[in-house]
């Protein structure tokens, strides 16, 4: 009796063959149930090279120097949490090299600009997520979300949020720590912590509520780096 739906090594390992040393991967999916989820897609991401997506936990403030790591703790990337059955989030489309140039834009502060960024969801040569550099890293990427295809799916049958939950912008930091290559960026916590008196830590009922709302600013004083969504 294992604790988990699914197990994999991190990329490709040599193996000894009768043609000789070849690269090769694997996973393994504990019962048929789990096949009806993401936890092949979850598992797949692994041998890609993939380590998990995980929520970024700062407490009362958006982003500082004493946050936790939470391991799959994004609910919005099937490599945090693997029921959702939804894409991979754009930093790890982007480290498996789905992405054509013309998907990502790197730019580093204090360069300014307005950009408009399709849903990830689509397969065009548009934009798809603008990635900020930083000379001390890590790097922050943005990423914009419509419930289409798959994201539908997970949206409305497994998560039970509603269409607006993706109204806006989620922000991911490429920073890796506990087992995850991705951070997802609360973006409510004050809000939220004023609410419950406490300060807030990851449920899988309130995942969603680290978009960054129309006229709402992510602010990370010190990279000088400053987000404002105007539409969607």
């Amino acid at each position: 009796n294992c604790g988990y739906s699914g197990i994999a090594n991190i990329g490709s390992k040599e193996v000894a063959t009768e043609d000789g040393i070849s690269l090769l991967s694997s996973i393994g999916i504990k019962g048929e149930i789990n096949l009806k989820f993401g936890s092949v897609k979850h598992e797949f991401g692994h041998t890609f090279g993939l380590y998990h997506g995980n929520y970024y936990n700062c407490g009362y403030g958006v982003i500082g120097n004493n946050c936790i790591s939470e391991n799959y703790g994004d609910m919005a990337d099937v490599m945090g949490y693997s029921g959702s059955n939804g894409h991979y989030n754009v930093i790890h489309k982007n480290l498996v090299g789905w992405f054509e140039p013309s998907n990502v834009l790197e730019i580093s502060p204090p360069f300014a600009g307005t950009y408009i960024i399709e849903p990830l969801e689509t397969d065009t040569d548009g934009l798809k997520t603008v990635k900020i550099l930083s000379e001390e890293g890590p790097n922050y990427y943005l990423e914009y979300r419509r419930p289409i295809g798959y994201d539908q799916k997970f949206l409305y049958e497994i998560v039970g949020v509603f269409e607006d939950s993706f109204d806006g912008l989620i922000i991911r930091t490429d920073y890796f720590s506990n087992s995850g290559d991705s951070q997802v960026i609360d973006n409510l916590p004050v809000e939220r912590s004023e609410q419950s008196g406490e300060p807030y830590y990851f449920r899988e009922d309130d995942g969603f509520h680290f978009i960054l709302g129309i006229g709402k600013t992510f602010s990370d004083e010190e990279k000088n780096i400053y987000v404002s969504v105007l539409d969607f």
